[in-house]
């Protein structure tokens, strides 16, 4: 399995497991957001390939697992910096779930986190300020 296609079977997991708007998981980087929320990206995070005594490589694939959330919405005056905390914490919870049913799969043979996850500070996107949290989650292939 290529990075690409452990790439796209995780993506079809978050897709699949989390409460978005359908189109709302990507697999790249998009030009701009208009607005919408919230956003998954899964991106790739880099790779190792180690070999074995068989001279075998054992990949292991790293992702960047970006979440985007909308920290104001201009139509909608009841949403709030609270809200889009609380919708930060539900995807922190539900990709947690996600990881943790899915360890083993066709796809890989052990899936975790590889380090903690860092919510980062307010961006502008397209005129459009979003709050960002970033997941590092590695897939082994055996």
């Amino acid at each position: 399995m290529t990075r690409a296609d452990v790439r796209n079977a995780l993506a079809d997991l978050l897709e699949a497991g989390l409460s978005l708007p359908s189109g709302n998981v990507l697999r790249y980087r998009p030009g701009k957001f208009y607005g919408m929320t919230p956003v998954v990206l899964v991106l790739g995070g880099g790779s190792t390939h180690d070999t074995t005594s068989q001279n075998d490589s054992d990949p292991r694939y790293l992702f960047d697992v970006r979440t985007f959330v909308l920290l104001g919405k201009a139509d909608d005056t009841t949403w709030s910096s609270a809200d889009s905390e609380a919708q930060l914490d539900s995807l922190d919870a539900q990709i947690a779930a996600i990881v943790q049913a899915h360890t083993r799969t066709a796809a890989w043979d052990d899936l975790a986190y590889t380090r903690s996850s860092v919510v980062e500070e307010v961006l502008s996107i397209d005129g459009w300020v979003y709050v960002r949290e970033r997941f590092w989650i590695g897939a082994t292939i055996l």
